[in-house]
């Protein structure tokens, strides 16, 4: 028996699940061919499940283990990727994308998700703080201290923003949307902070931490806003 659901959800490494698959298929007597066949349909429903599941979270409005999930299934896509390609490297398969009963709307909105989670203010502001510190300038022994919190958001940013290309695969997310998205958070984000929305920092105090990074050009800083709010 060819057991490739098991060898996809395995926590063991990519080479030990290539390896244990390799010998499963030469002994099922099964081509590549067939065996990619079989292998994609695996993929396929458990990805359509993991999918559904990410989106009932977000329906219920639990950000935290909607992002968890899509976590989950990023790392599915990356694995399942490379378990394929060391198995059946000679055969060929349409891509693997989600094709279930969530809506697509509703898709578009989990990678939406995943996007914000990558482009947050608080994954700046953690990775400006992992840079920057937290630092009492009146102290050196703290004026170069690594805010470990911050650090860690900033971490957890760059770790989603390695993945997010695989939900835009197993999304079915064409560039041009992809592009359209981006620049929605973008812009929504800059704009909280033009406006000094809740939980947003004092877009001075923003420009103050930049500079004193050694970047930041408040007049460029303005313009950008204004064009995004229209004005020219």
């Amino acid at each position: 028996d060819f057991d490739l659901g098991t060898s996809i959800d395995s926590s063991s490494s990519e080479d030990a699940k290539a390896s244990e698959r390799k010998a499963q298929l030469e002994a099922s007597g099964l081509s590549e061919q067939e065996a990619a066949d079989a292998f994609a349909e695996v993929a396929n429903a458990m990805l359509t499940t993991m999918t559904d599941r990410a989106a009932v979270a977000l329906k219920d409005k639990d950000t935290e283990k909607t992002l968890l999930l899509l976590d989950d299934l990023a790392d599915f896509v990356g694995g399942a990727g490379a378990v394929f390609g060391a198995t059946v490297p000679g055969a060929q398969i349409e891509p693997v994308v989600y094709n279930g009963k969530t809506k697509k709307g509703q898709v578009e909105n989990l990678y939406l998700e995943y996007l914000k989670a990558t482009m947050s203010l608080e994954g700046m502001m953690g990775m400006m703080g992992g840079i920057m510190g937290s630092g009492d300038a009146t102290d050196p022994a703290k004026e170069n201290k690594v805010d470990p919190e911050a650090a860690a958001k900033a971490e957890k940013a760059a770790e989603r923003e390695e993945k997010i290309g695989r939900l835009q695969q197993a999304f079915a997310i064409k560039e041009k949307k992809r592009a359209n998205l981006e620049s929605k958070v973008m812009k929504d984000l800059f704009m909280n902070m033009a406006k000094g929305g809740e939980g947003m920092p004092d877009l001075g105090g923003m420009m103050d931490m930049l500079g004193g990074a050694g970047g930041g050009d408040p007049a460029a800083m303005e313009e950008m806003l204004k064009k995004m709010q229209g004005k020219n």
